[in-house]
């Protein structure tokens, strides 16, 4: 069944209030309310305050459509009609936001709650006086204070401001306050924490600076054991063969090492015993070897032995005193270095012996093999008693021709950029039967030929016979003799022999054997 709200002009009493109408009775109590507040701020302050309205259906603070609805139960209820008609409805024209604005700044009076937008009714609603205590159908405005009452308020908390200020300075220089006994025992207690944390660090870094001390300290003296053992075996090398003034500086460096490992205190802590061993098996090495390490000799004569200078003392040295350490590996690597040059010479010499007793015992060979060719008959040398030169092995000559001839050899490549080409060599006598036959008056007579004597040789392209003028002749007749090489004088132009520029001999230039051969 429809309700009495939706037909205005039916006689029947309506059943409840609408949401509508409940809303604006809502408005208008709020409205009331702002109006009474205003009118009285406006009335002087000795005026009494204007009553409150005596209909005030709904709270200010009912703002919820619950709060709303149980106001305007309470109004019917109580007999208060509000404001708007049951049964009709009322059209409220909403003020444009510019009309609003206008109105606030012209400062005009509040106006009727049928202009007033709905967020403004809220507002007046929802915002009550400061400190207005709202417990009744409306809220009457506080009435303005007296000057006097407020001058009264307002010196009274100045006073307490003051009393708390001074209260809360008194507290806390009641509390910072320190007495003066207390206060340096407490700066004491911070300086020996202080000392203490200080002398910690201290010791902390000085025993690793000690440890690494003696680190280098074993380092050093290990140093110092590989170089003397190193100059004992140079020295015990060049004694015999190194003359006694070059080896002088190596033992002088040695003395030096010996005295600064004897006079070297041990490391303290573990390396102690290591360090003792070592140091005793220097010394202990050191007076073996200096029984056999000779005198050194005086710069003015370096072959009369001059006495034995004392080895000279260091100063002891604890293991901190790096300088110390760091001389002994300098003095140490001088030793080494020392050691190396007498090494050095010591191996030139050697080598140089060797090469002279090389030298010595080739030509006691070839001495004793020039011998046996001598003694040998014509045609008749042994093969074991010659030699072959270098660049001709298969020619057989006495081994100092042959050897002369090699030397004569080097020259003429030097300058040419070939060898020299030997034909013909050492000729036994049955050879020479066969040459004298084959080549008649030019082959001199089996047994008195230089070629069965094993100095003479016969060069390929040197020219014709009876022709002197070919290059390598000239150059033969121009370097040869410096090498023990002669043209004999008797095949030359004139000399009455057979002209052969090919044929040349070793120490002799004769041509041929003497008759008594």
């Amino acid at each position: 069944m429809p309700s009495a709200s939706a037909n205005p002009g039916h006689p029947t009493a309506p059943t409840g209030p609408t949401r509508r109408s409940l809303r604006l009775a809502a408005a208008r109590v709020a409205a009331a309310a702002v109006d009474d507040a205003a009118a009285a701020a406006a009335r002087p302050a000795t005026a009494a305050p204007a009553p409150a309205p005596a209909t005030a259906p709904l709270a200010a603070t009912a703002t919820t459509r619950r709060m709303l609805r149980a106001a305007a139960t309470a109004g019917a209820t109580t007999g208060t009609t509000p404001a708007s008609t049951v049964g009709t409805t009322t059209t409220l024209p909403r003020p444009t936001p510019s009309a609003a604005r206008d109105h606030a700044v012209a400062g005009d009076a509040p106006r009727p709650e049928a202009q007033r937008t709905r967020r403004e009714l809220r507002a007046a609603v929802t915002c009550p006086p400061p400190f207005a205590l709202i417990d009744g159908p409306a809220a009457a405005s506080p009435a303005p204070r007296s000057r006097s009452v407020r001058a009264a308020k307002g010196a009274t908390a100045l006073a307490l401001s003051a009393a708390l200020a001074v209260s809360g300075f008194a507290l806390q220089e009641g509390v910072g306050a320190t007495p003066p006994h207390v206060a340096t025992e407490a700066v004491g207690a911070r300086q020996q924490h202080v000392a203490r944390v200080a002398n910690a660090e201290t010791a902390r870094l000085t025993a690793q600076a000690e440890a690494w001390a003696a680190g280098q300290r074993t380092q050093a003296l290990q140093v110092a054991a590989a170089a003397i053992e190193q100059a004992d075996a140079v020295a015990a090398t060049a004694a015999p063969v190194v003359d006694p003034g070059a080896v002088a500086p190596l033992d002088q460096a040695v003395a030096s090492l010996e005295a600064m490992i004897g006079s070297a205190e041990p490391a303290p802590g573990t390396t102690q015993a290591a360090e003792t061993e070592l140091r005793d098996t220097l010394l202990e090495r050191t007076s073996r070897a200096s029984g056999g390490r000779g005198a050194v000799p005086t710069d003015g004569d370096a072959e009369a032995p001059a006495e034995a200078t004392p080895a000279p003392q260091a100063p002891v040295a604890p293991v901190s005193d790096l300088a110390a350490t760091q001389e002994m590996v300098q003095v140490a690597e001088q030793v080494t270095a020392l050691a190396a040059q007498v090494q050095a010479a010591t191996e030139a010499r050697i080598a140089e012996n060797a090469a002279r007793a090389a030298a010595e015992a080739a030509a006691a060979e070839m001495a004793r093999k020039v011998a046996i060719a001598e003694a040998a008959p014509n045609g008749e040398i042994p093969a074991e008693a010659l030699c072959a030169p270098a660049f001709a092995a298969d020619e057989l000559l006495r081994c100092d021709a042959a050897e002369a001839l090699e030397r004569l050899n080097e020259a003429y490549r030097a300058e040419h950029g070939h060898d020299l080409s030997v034909v013909s060599s050492y000729r036994s006598y049955g050879m020479q039967v066969a040459t004298r036959r084959s080549r008649g008056g030019l082959a001199a007579t089996p047994g008195t030929s230089n070629h069965g004597r094993a100095v003479a040789v016969d060069f390929g392209n040197f020219g014709r016979l009876g022709s002197f003028s070919h290059p390598d002749y000239l150059w033969m007749k121009e370097h040869g003799p410096a090498f023990g090489w002669h043209h004999p004088s008797i095949m030359e132009p004139g000399g009455g022999g057979p002209q052969e520029p090919w044929h040349w001999e070793y120490g002799t230039d004769a041509g041929w054997d003497s008759p008594n051969r």
